[in-house]
């Protein structure tokens, strides 16, 4: 069988690219969140759209993890880019007239998980001689006791670097070619999408009763949040979320087209520069006209509109020009060579 880690696979570039959408839409939907219909999209897209994309990003990350000696320029890259988003947002909101504030070391915007990947880089490096098992049981201990933790919370994005570690790690020791092979026998994609669909359904008939547990995938949340009836099951519903993220998302993957798909494959190869610009944009809009014009309406209504809005934004942010606006960061080491080779000069001169 030809391997498929050195080929680009419309698979994965699909699913990416309806990932960044259900991303996009999620963030445009976020000041409109007031009844059972919006609720029940913001928790079906919570259940599976950042696990999955953690699970990707450390699955094509292998290599750059088992590299000796490390290299060092994608993580370097991510932290840049976390901190050109974090003063993108702060800008965004301090230009439309917003309460604006900025600290370096608390996150609990769209920039965490760029950061978070970042991190997770260097510890599946550190841990790559270990044996996969015990760090990914370990791992999961971990991320279940955090919880119990008050003070494990947004600085340096812990509390979401902790408790999205063992599916990037997941991510990371799983063989590409055994999932593609089985992610496409039919029986599975016939099951796949009947459970996706199952579980879209299900949680819109029961969604005042289970929303509550939407912060229980965030990642970001201690169990004392969740109430005192809750809080000493904690543990137990985060390896549930794991289990159902974990479900959902092989579903999602399996149902996924193989084949390249006008557009929207092409979206899926951009998915960091859509991630890293939408917030701002979206932080304008809704300032500025968005939110007054939208908050009147029927929730379908918002959710329709939204979804178009978010469709366009995310095509539009997948052209090429919008990729230089992050170029330094992801690509630091060439835009800062000027500098860099300044500095060993000069080191080399005293």
């Amino acid at each position: 069988m030809t391997s498929l880690a050195n080929s680009r696979i419309a698979k994965w570039d699909n699913a990416k690219a309806f990932l960044i959408l259900v991303v996009v839409f999620g963030h445009g939907l976020s000041p409109f969140i007031n009844d059972d219909v919006t609720r029940w999209a913001d928790l079906w897209l919570n259940s599976f759209h950042m696990p999955l994309f953690v699970f990707l990003g450390g699955m094509f990350s292998k290599k750059n993890i088992d590299t000796v000696p490390f290299k060092y320029d994608k993580a370097v890259g991510f932290l840049l880019l976390s901190l050109f988003m974090k003063l993108l947002s702060f800008l965004s909101v301090l230009l439309c007239g917003g309460n604006a504030s900025f600290s370096l070391f608390e996150e609990n915007g769209v920039a965490w998980y760029i950061f978070a990947m970042a991190i997770h880089l260097m510890i599946a490096h550190l841990l790559r001689s270990f044996s996969h098992g015990k760090v990914l049981v370990t791992s999961i201990l971990l991320a279940t006791g955090a919880g119990y933790i008050d003070q494990i919370g947004n600085t340096l994005v812990l509390s979401r670097i902790i408790v999205f570690f063992p599916i990037f790690y997941l991510g990371y020791i799983t063989d590409q070619n055994k999932l593609f092979e089985i992610l496409n026998k039919k029986w599975i994609r016939i099951c796949s999408l009947i459970l996706f669909m199952g579980f879209t359904v299900g949680i819109f008939l029961v969604i005042d009763k289970i929303y509550s547990l939407r912060y229980v995938l965030t990642g970001n949340n201690p169990y004392y949040e969740f109430g005192e009836d809750w809080y000493p099951f904690g543990a137990l519903l985060r390896l549930g979320c794991y289990a159902l993220s974990a479900v959902l998302g092989f579903a999602i993957l399996s149902i996924t087209p193989n084949k390249k798909l006008p557009l929207v494959t092409h979206c899926g190869t951009k998915t960091l520069q859509i991630y890293a610009l939408h917030r701002a944009i979206q932080t304008v809009l809704d300032y500025t006209f968005l939110k007054d014009l939208l908050s009147p309406l029927r929730s379908k209504y918002i959710l329709l509109i939204t979804l178009g809005i978010s469709v366009v934004l995310t095509l539009v942010l997948s052209l090429k020009p919008f990729e230089y606006i992050i170029y330094p960061c992801t690509h630091w080491r060439k835009f800062f060579a000027p500098v860099i080779n300044w500095y060993k000069n000069k080191q080399t001169t005293e």
